[in-house]
């Protein structure tokens, strides 16, 4: 089988630059996802091609380069050069992309497969023309996050965010399959009964197990965005009843200053800002447990599978989180789960939590890790969707 995939991706050396060069940061979990997802297609039995667009912001507003380069991507594909404006970055991608994917279309009859990741505008645009001009093309979209218009974040629910939802929907009429985060997100792109494959997460096979602590202070350590709904205040303010306990908090977002604040007053809470992944990694290495405080209230949470979920219990370090919807089941005996929702009834659970041999825990996480290994690796994800792809063609 012959399979295009369109990514929203950095190769190294445009991560890189986008490094130096972007004023908003990036988002590091979604490149991951399509990596780790990308390397385990690799180990199927297809012909692969990728055409990547990395997903930077604009000039000037956003980022401080003009011109996205043309990369290699790896053995087999490219990464796209434009011209990075708003609206002249989207219609440069589509054309160079649809004229990419033609030229493979005309020189073959055999089934071709084009997966693409998030309904970004110039890949879906592609795909409706694609599908329109050749009758041996399927679609699949990969899709991560919930539809604007859909769910109950106020980012999502604007009306020109309920607008832009429905334009969506509307265009991803074309597309024959879906690979989905949760179940949950087909109902929110109305995929109609249409085939599709559940992938929560892809663990980094690469990803080498944290050094084992000996717990002498319970520090626990989160890393990711910093907004109001993901709980982490109330984990914080948690975290400084428990005197002999330390919470490290890395990364960016709209909450910082009262961070800054909480951590000035008590000195077990660490905020330390944002970090490039090396630091993390060091970071895991030094911590007792690695903490999710995202609870398992709005509607948002059945969207979503936490991709640090994935990240934190590759480390073999015990994870401590909220059982979230959209998390299955099949991960219960690895985590070490919380009820309360109030900062006093948090530190309660939390402590006694600490009180449990850390050898049991660190055992279960142990079993976590190799879970995920066997069951989560790109390559067992990676089947699945070769498989779901298969199925596109026979209906």
């Amino acid at each position: 089988m012959k399979i295009i995939f369109l990514g929203l991706m950095f190769c190294e050396e445009s991560l890189k630059r986008a490094l130096e060069t972007s004023k908003c940061g990036i988002q590091y979990a979604p490149h991951l996802f399509q990596k780790n997802l990308l390397e385990g297609m690799e180990k199927q039995d297809v012909e692969l091609t990728v055409f990547n667009v990395p997903p930077m912001g604009s000039f000037l507003l956003h980022s401080k380069e003009l011109f996205s380069r043309t990369y290699t991507w790896g053995k087999t594909g490219r990464q796209i050069g434009f011209v990075n404006l708003p609206v002249c970055k989207h219609f440069e991608q589509r054309q160079k992309i649809l004229r990419a994917c033609r030229e493979i279309l005309k020189s073959t009859d055999e089934p071709v497969a084009v997966v693409f990741y998030s309904p970004y505008e110039p890949f879906l645009q592609v795909c409706r023309r694609l599908k329109a001009e050749y009758d041996h093309v399927r679609c699949c979209m990969i899709l991560t996050d919930p539809i604007p218009g859909k769910g109950d974040l106020a980012r999502f629910m604007t009306a020109s965010a309920v607008k832009k939802g429905e334009q969506i929907i509307a265009q991803s009429k074309c597309v024959d399959g879906f690979v989905v985060l949760t179940r949950y997100l087909l109902d929110s792109i109305e995929a109609e009964g249409r085939p599709h494959e559940v992938i929560e997460c892809i663990c980094n096979g690469n990803q080498k197990r944290s050094a084992v602590s000996q717990k002498s202070r319970n520090v626990a350590l989160y890393c990711g965005a910093l907004e109001e709904e993901y709980g982490i205040l109330d984990m914080a303010r948690a975290f400084s009843m428990i005197p002999d306990a330390e919470f490290r908090i890395y990364g960016k977002g709209g909450i910082e200053a009262e961070l800054k604040r909480i951590s000035r007053e008590s000195p077990n809470i660490k905020f330390l800002g944002f970090a490039a992944q090396q630091v993390i990694e060091g970071e895991r290495d030094a911590c007792d447990f690695l903490i999710n405080p995202r609870r398992p209230t709005g509607t948002f949470t059945k969207y979503s599978f936490p991709s640090k979920t994935a990240e934190y219990m590759t480390s073999g370090k015990p994870v401590i989180m909220y059982k979230l919807e959209g998390v299955p089941d099949a991960y219960d005996p690895y985590l070490n789960y919380l009820s309360a929702s109030e900062p006093v009834a948090i530190a309660q659970e939390l402590g006694q939590l600490f009180d449990e041999d850390y050898a049991q825990l660190t055992e279960k996480a142990e079993r976590g890790r190799q879970f995920m290994l066997n069951e989560k690796s790109g390559s067992a994800q990676g089947q699945k969707v070769r498989k779901l792809l298969e199925a596109l063609f026979k209906q």
